[in-house]
């Protein structure tokens, strides 16, 4: 008990200490020291209050944040500092981020396609779905959760188009992390996803598309498949990845 009032004590004169250090900063200090917080020897929270607090400084920041996310040796300050770009919303930081997108650190990709998609929303689509040919799959695991929770509402259908037509891509890399990331957009995608079943020619567009159906994993959709199975009589293949679809779908909860 005597060494948790100990600890916790010391916890507490450091915290007023840091605040007293605080208390003699010009902006300008304050700044660095919060970029200078988010590097790689912080744990995760610690960053996001930091990323927090130079959100709330706002367009000050962001000359300082795109210096440190281009130039800064630490791969989490130049990441966090491309989130922190994306959450303060100045649209002179669009080009920047778009550059670390090829950055050689996953982690500064994966925060950069996340500080992009906050910056300008639908516009970032294509540089999503770009990413998602990424060789890191935590960066394409990023880039769908972008894609599907990050996004606005209203904004969410044109990533549903832009994806439905990688299915039909030469990519085949491509055409399954489309088919992946409409299954994770769930019912909202699925009448787009149903038309292009229903107009679809090409034999393995037709099969990728029917498992995104299954993916996606709602039964009032068994009836479209059934109807694609049907069309493509004479095509035993087709039809057997059809129905592998339509029982994967069967078996949904």
């Amino acid at each position: 008990m005597r060494n948790t009032k100990v600890m916790l004590g010391a916890i507490i004169s450091l915290w007023a200490v840091a605040i007293l250090i605080g208390c003699g900063e010009n902006m300008q200090q304050k700044i660095n020291r919060y970029i200078g917080e988010m590097g790689s020897r912080a744990k995760t929270p610690v960053r996001d209050a930091y990323s927090d607090q130079l959100k709330m400084i706002g367009k000050p920041a962001v000359n300082t944040l795109i210096k440190n996310m281009e130039g800064s040796n630490d791969k989490m300050i130049r990441a966090y500092c491309a989130i922190t770009l994306g959450k303060i919303g100045d649209p002179i930081a669009e080009d920047p981020i778009k550059k670390v997108l090829k950055d050689e650190a996953p982690e500064v990709r994966a925060k950069a396609a996340n500080g992009l998609c906050l910056l300008i929303d639908k516009r970032a689509v294509p540089s999503m779905i770009e990413l998602l040919k990424d060789k890191d799959s935590n960066v394409r695991d990023e880039v769908k959760r972008c894609l599907v929770s990050v996004l606005k509402e209203e904004s969410r259908g044109v990533a549903i188009d832009r994806l439905i037509e990688e299915l039909d891509s030469p990519d085949l890399f491509l055409r399954n992390e489309a088919r992946v990331c409409l299954g994770q957009f769930g019912r909202q995608a699925l009448p787009k996803v149903l038309e292009f079943l229903r107009t679809a020619t090409e034999d393995n567009v037709i099969i990728i598309t029917a498992k995104t159906v299954a993916d996606i994993g709602d039964k009032s959709a068994l009836g479209a498949l059934q109807e694609a199975a049907d069309k493509a009589k004479g095509k035993p293949e087709v039809v057997k990845r059809i129905n592998g679809a339509y029982n994967d779908l069967l078996q949904k909860p």
